[in-house]
């Protein structure tokens, strides 16, 4: 029988599983779509000589994720890695006392940790290795950390980026010319306090001239503002032919990973580019998009697409509430809606 054959067979029999022959044939997808429907055939999978191991542990997560109590004999933890413990730990934080590479979790995945599960900050000691974004990204969904947050200085850049209400930072004067690129790039406001801006590099002026057209006047008035305005206009043709080159699930996976490039989007006019199916992998890490004129009325997903919302909403629970705020599942085809509510009933579908 071909691949296709023995996973549909073991879907529905299970029990054919020690006649099966292809296991060494088996990807990540064809590990999710198993798992998913008979978890236990997680027994089949050998892990002293597999070579592509790296394939199936995000199967092996999403497994444990929704289904913990499998975990219960496994005794192959040595195989994940700091992001797969990201991944796990975001959503079932009891495997903490599995994890043998707490000392490697760097200063990216600790955030992405503690948003989700902020009880675990006792073990993080990576605290004064957060840079700004770190502490923007953590501080968006976990207030309870401003105190911890302004013990440092990239900490209350990611506390003024998110409450720029908040006006007893004693760090003015310390911030760096990087931090005051990021905090302006989101809070303008403050451009009267900077007194960094003779240190600003090419790049740090580029970053808000994309960002906000109002800082031109001001770059006009230092050397490197000037080299970034004349390599803003040179880039611009570049740019755009950069993008035109680049298919639409590129396009999709750069947005995914900064939301920034949204204005980029706006004034290349890139939102149309976006396939009707990467629609839905854009929204399942950024909802927020929805709001564009061009996001599609129905989204149509393939069941295999259904792994990116699995991945999303077990390292960012909160995305399910944000998804029920918006209104974002009457978006999609109810094949997607099915899938998800049997793992998530706290969906609002109605």
């Amino acid at each position: 029988m071909k691949k296709q054959e023995w996973i549909e067979l073991l879907i529905a029999n299970p029990n054919k599983a020690k006649e099966c022959t292809c296991w060494n044939e088996l990807n990540n997808n064809d590990w999710f779509k198993l798992l998913d429907k008979q978890p236990k055939l997680l027994d089949f999978i050998d892990f002293n000589v597999r070579k592509n191991i790296s394939l199936e542990k995000d199967s092996i997560i999403h497994l444990f994720i929704y289904h913990p109590e499998l975990a219960k004999d496994f005794n192959h933890w040595n195989y994940f890695e700091q992001a797969d413990w990201m991944m796990l730990l975001s959503s079932q934080p009891q495997f903490i006392d599995k994890c043998d590479k707490i000392s490697e979790i760097d200063e990216f995945n600790w955030p992405l940790i503690l948003e989700g599960q902020p009880q675990l900050s006792y073990l993080c000691s990576k605290w004064k290795d957060f840079d700004s974004s770190s502490w923007s990204i953590l501080l968006s969904k976990q207030r309870q950390f401003i105190a911890k947050a302004k013990e440092y200085k990239a900490g209350w850049v990611g506390i003024l980026a998110n409450y720029p209400n908040t006006t007893e930072c004693p760090y003015w004067d310390k911030f760096d010319n990087d931090d005051w690129e990021y905090l302006l790039y989101f809070q303008p406001q403050f451009v009267s306090k900077c007194n960094k801006f003779e240190d600003f590099d090419v790049w740090n002026w580029d970053s808000l001239l994309c960002k906000n057209p109002d800082f031109f006047k001001l770059a006009e008035k230092y050397p490197n503002g000037m080299r970034a305005i004349m390599l803003l206009k040179r880039s611009e043709n570049r740019k755009r032919k950069n993008y035109e080159k680049m298919p639409s699930r590129e396009l999709t996976d750069r947005l995914i990973m900064d939301r920034r490039l949204a204005d980029d989007f706006d004034k290349f006019d890139l939102w149309k580019r976006i396939d009707n199916n990467d629609w839905g992998r854009l929204l399942s890490k950024q909802p927020q998009f929805a709001e564009e004129e061009d996001c599609p009325q129905k989204i149509v997903m393939t069941d295999s697409d259904c792994t990116f919302f699995f991945k999303a909403f077990a390292t960012d629970s909160t995305l399910i509430d944000e998804f029920n705020e918006r209104n974002l599942w009457e978006k999609f085809e109810n094949n997607i809606i099915s899938q998800l509510s049997t793992k998530y009933p706290q969906m609002k579908t109605q």
